[in-house]
């Protein structure tokens, strides 16, 4: 990609003449027209002239005429595939050289790559993001464990399941949502020149596996160290397309703005000139041993015991008032007891002088001695 980019100051160049002045754009008289096509201008690129840059213009405009989009991409396939494939292998080269098909229908065939020691795979394994990417999961599960301790022996690896410690949901919002999306910025790695950043509506990355945690202790049990192993696996679905997307930054826009057009161009010339390219990559993690020390415990927190209920409320006595008719007095505290007089009218003031335990009526087994008698506490309400 590098040799491509300084290559298109010397090599057959495009652009047009409405991006330069008029002296310097002999093909055509009409230099103010932005369709018109500069190739090999007199003495480009030999210190005489500025010199030309491949025809870049406004990205995902289709180009005005089929000489323009033909120029563009002969270049394109010519210069761009060769070094794809001398820098990335020829499995990233493929992959572009679908994108440039003028056979293949739009959208491409999905491509997938998931063979271990694969260049695509070495190099998504590989990348610095993935990493990073990686070491984000592991903060995550060890911020788990601190929450919600577990016990885990001394000097023994023990496997947990990422799912048990970062919910599936979590790991899938941090790595296509969160700050720490993974997005392969760098178009000078197969992961960027392939993936680059993630478009929410067609673009995925997900991750699962297992991590091996390890209590490393001293012969007395005391912890020392507490590691992390991630065993993970990733897996990236993406597009090789720009319209619409991100053409990135100025060093590497004079080659994607006309890859961009090309596609954009469509089949308005016939067979496109170029189209979206759907793949996906599935990839193990780069793994390595993640210290905590003893910040992570290695034994479940001690639960504090309930405290214990204290006493209800002793028995109650005092002012009171019937919220009943015909209530009955007995002789005692219950049913079972004779019946020997009562309070026929609601609310007559009555004065509660103890209460025990007795039949229940009404879900209440307490009774209130009153002047005379007992009667079921359901049918009394004290006034304070």
């Amino acid at each position: 990609m590098a040799a491509l980019l300084a290559d298109r100051r010397v090599g057959p160049v495009l652009q047009r003449c409405g991006d330069i002045p008029a002296a310097q754009c002999p093909c055509h008289t009409a230099a103010g027209d932005e369709d018109t096509v500069q190739r090999d201008g007199p003495d480009a690129g030999t210190g005489k002239k500025p010199p030309s840059l491949p025809l870049v213009g406004t990205a995902c405009s289709p180009f005005g005429s089929k000489i323009e989009a033909d120029l563009v991409h002969d270049l394109v396939v010519d210069k761009f595939l060769p070094a794809v494939a001398s820098q990335f292998g020829s499995e990233t080269e493929s992959v572009w050289s679908d994108y440039l098909s003028r056979v293949l229908g739009v959208p491409r065939p999905l491509r997938q790559f998931d063979t271990p020691g694969g260049q695509i795979v070495g190099g998504f394994s590989r990348h610095p993001k993935t990493r990073s990417t990686q070491d984000v999961l592991v903060n995550l599960a060890a911020e788990a464990l601190r929450k919600s301790p577990r016990a885990f022996p001394a000097n023994t690896p023990v496997t947990v399941p990422l799912s048990d410690l970062v919910a599936p949901g979590t790991v899938w919002s941090t790595l296509n949502f969160s700050s720490d999306k993974m997005r392969f910025e760098n178009p000078l790695s197969i992961p960027g020149l392939l993936a680059g950043g993630i478009d929410p509506a067609a673009d995925t990355r997900n991750a699962w596996g297992e991590l091996v945690i390890t209590n490393h202790a001293t012969p007395f049990g005391a912890t020392t160290d507490v590691t992390i192993e991630p065993k993970l696996t990733f897996k990236v679905e993406d597009n090789v397309k720009f319209c619409p997307g991100n053409t990135g930054g100025l060093f590497i826009q004079p080659l994607t703005i006309p890859l961009s057009r090309l596609e954009a161009t469509g089949t308005r010339f016939g067979a496109p000139y170029a189209g979206v390219t759907p793949f996906w990559v599935l990839f193990d993690g780069p793994g390595g041993v993640k210290s905590f020390g003893t910040t992570i415990p290695t034994t479940p927190a001690v639960p504090i015991p309930p405290t214990p209920p204290g006493p209800g409320p002793g028995p109650k006595t005092g002012p009171a008032h019937t919220n009943g008719t015909q209530l009955r007095l007995r002789s005692g505290p219950g049913t079972e007891h004779d019946v020997i007089g009562g309070f026929p009218q609601r609310d007559t003031p009555i004065n509660v002088l103890e209460q025990a335990e007795g039949t229940e009526i009404r879900g209440n087994n307490l009774w209130d001695r009153v002047e005379g008698g007992w009667v079921s506490d359901s049918y009394v309400t004290f006034n304070a």
